[in-house]
């Protein structure tokens, strides 16, 4: 029989994350047609990392409360923003999280497909996200 978590189970750890380190995580931005795969590792997204104007990565400082919906548990952190000022435009096809050890923690492609970056002064919004759910009923 399947190891089956319970929804205040997978609620509860996902709040552990959040309230133990959480806001220690790295937000940054990946150029390249990357599907994101349970086996890839930070250097499957820093090898393909934004490098247009004013780029830099973003530390995820809040996020906001556990909700479970459908047996899944998910947060949302606090919008981050990157301003491109110049350079070369990039297509930005998803975002990616690292740890303070440098460690992936995950990573999503844009479901709506890349963005491009072009303009000086234009703006990419990201909301990560992070769930978890039991894979059994």
């Amino acid at each position: 029989m399947p190891l089956v978590l319970s929804d205040a189970g997978i609620a509860r750890r996902l709040d552990a994350i959040r309230t133990s380190y959480g806001n220690t995580l790295t937000l940054a931005l990946f150029v390249s047609n990357i599907v994101p795969s349970k086996s890839d590792v930070a250097a499957t997204y820093t090898a393909h990392e934004a490098s247009f104007g004013n780029y830099a990565r973003q530390a995820i400082t809040t996020w906001g409360s556990v909700g479970v919906a459908s047996h899944a548990a998910g947060m949302q952190a606090t919008p981050r923003t990157f301003t491109r000022t110049g350079g070369a435009t990039e297509s930005v096809y998803g975002y990616f999280v690292l740890d303070a050890g440098g460690l992936l923690q995950f990573a999503e492609a844009f479901p709506a497909g890349p963005v491009v970056m072009s303009g000086a002064g234009q703006t990419l919004t990201v909301v990560p996200v992070m769930s978890d759910e039991s894979k059994y009923p």
